[in-house]
């Protein structure tokens, strides 16, 4: 390399040298204002070390830390959606829409077998032993069992789907 008089106005491509990158590098830190354009090899050096110092140590500024941030924000959003094709391709994820249908239906399949099958049982009852037992004795136990039943349902459809209904 030769000889650089400090003083001197700097060309990108003899800086790139002295500072061993490409001159697109510095083009680019000239192009954002980083590197002033008419700025001397001394000026160069002392705002390209402060900035790789400043990088160093965390402190690279607003613009860089937000531009950090989104990139990682997007890496995290990008290994997400990686994931969720992972799961649905291994058929290990459930659609909401499937899931809110299996939450809504259940419940009234359940209710619907269980007060079929109390009423079964106390058919059973009075015929084999001759009993007279009210819808109270077998059902309204049934009936409040499956309200509580009801309850906890609804409120885990509310924490999936988010609606209440």
């Amino acid at each position: 390399m030769q000889h650089l008089d400090l003083q001197g106005k700097a060309s990108q491509t003899l800086f790139a040298q002295l500072v061993g990158v490409s001159q697109q590098v510095i083009a680019l830190k000239v192009k954002d204002g980083i590197l002033p354009r008419d700025g001397t090899y001394a000026e160069w050096l002392a705002l390209y070390c402060d900035r790789l110092r400043n990088e160093a140590a965390g402190r690279a500024g607003e613009a860089q830390n937000r531009l950090t941030e989104a990139r990682i924000a997007e890496a995290q959003e990008s290994t997400a959606e990686k994931k969720q094709r992972r799961l649905k391709d291994a058929k290990q994820l459930l659609q909401r829409a499937d899931v809110e249908v299996l939450i809504l239906e259940l419940p009234r399949i359940t209710r619907q077998q269980i007060m079929t099958t109390g009423e079964l049982i106390q058919e059973a009852l009075e015929a084999k032993h001759g009993l007279e037992l009210t819808d109270d004795d077998i059902q309204e136990p049934l009936r409040s069992a499956l309200g509580r039943i009801a309850d906890h349902a609804g409120k885990l459809a509310e924490s999936i789907c988010g609606d209440p209904e």
